[in-house]
């Protein structure tokens, strides 16, 4: 064959692809066609084309919203979400949940999912919509579990809204469970209402309850009395110190506790911020220096990353 005969016919294939591509993908019906979407939202993702990505999930949704069930497609829209700060990405996500909640038949079943997302909405900030997804799908108060009404309680007031349902929800939660998380969802209610100085008082509450956990470990308790002398030894230098200096010089002494410590320091670490911000609100200067000392060393979040 002949160059010119090659290009010729080059020429007459790229011609005739042009009204084929809509053609096929019409034949083959919307859900292949969204699967194509779906592959090349992928690609324009890895090559940094973040907002491309979305339009082509949204509208590869659009086509066919059975995509729903696919994993591959929940994949790439997390990874979207992840690098997407725009409010139309947490948008499109939080109602891809909702209708993935909604396909459940079980209502133990959609309480559970409604859990689950709403906490990974919880970590995207998207406290609303958490309390929303929760609202929606949870049984009604009196007959959930402690830990659903705490659930929706913390993402009340991390939502700033429904307050007063929020201390009758934790109450209840309390009263059947008085545990550490459950007595700092009362802090933060408390706290988000104004009761600071009863806040301030259910915070010191949470604290000791996780200080008498720690203590009845004896590798905790070492790891605790280990913590305060640390801070004691930095003294006034610890300011200077890198930001998480603390867990580092922990898990050299207690590299047995490298899989689960880093992961328990980010829980007391929120108990923390709650009291440092109660203690703000109440004009303690000093306390507040003191917890944030106490975040600077054991804690690698900045204080925006902490709720």
């Amino acid at each position: 064959m002949s160059s010119a005969t090659f290009a010729n016919r080059l020429i007459i294939l790229a011609a005739i692809s042009l009204p084929v591509a809509p053609v096929v993908a019409d034949y083959f019906g919307p859900a292949t066609t969204a699967r194509w979407m779906l592959a090349q939202a992928a690609n324009e993702f890895d090559q940094g084309n973040v907002a491309q990505a979305q339009k082509l999930l949204e509208e590869a949704y659009a086509k066919s919203p059975d995509l729903i069930e696919d994993k591959n497609f929940l994949k790439q829209v997390d990874r979207v979400e992840s690098n997407n700060d725009s409010d139309g990405s947490s948008n499109f996500m939080a109602g891809l949940w909702e209708e993935r909640i909604r396909r459940i038949e079980n209502p133990k079943g959609r309480s559970e999912a409604a859990f689950l997302i709403s906490s990974l909405l919880s970590n995207r900030k998207q406290f609303q919509q958490a309390a929303r997804i929760l609202i929606e799908n949870l049984p009604p108060q009196d007959q959930r579990t402690p830990t659903q009404n705490n659930q929706i309680a913390y993402m009340r007031a991390l939502a700033g809204s429904d307050l007063d349902q929020a201390l009758v929800e934790i109450d209840s939660a309390v009263k059947a469970m008085e545990n550490e998380s459950f007595l700092d969802t009362k802090g933060w209610v408390l706290h988000r209402l104004g009761r600071n100085q009863e806040a301030l008082e259910v915070m010191d509450k949470s604290l000791a309850k996780l200080l008498e956990t720690w203590n009845s470990n004896s590798k905790l308790e070492m790891c605790l009395n280990r913590m305060n002398e640390l801070q004691t030894q930095a003294g006034q230098e610890a300011a200077g110190k890198p930001k998480g200096w603390g867990i580092d010089a922990l898990l050299d002494e207690f590299p047995e506790l490298s899989r689960g410590l880093p992961e328990m320091l980010d829980m007391v670490a929120t108990l923390h911020y709650h009291r440092l911000r109660i203690c703000e609100a109440l004009g303690k200067t000093d306390q507040v220096d003191s917890q944030t000392a106490w975040l600077h060393a054991f804690s690698k979040k900045d204080l925006d990353e902490l709720y």
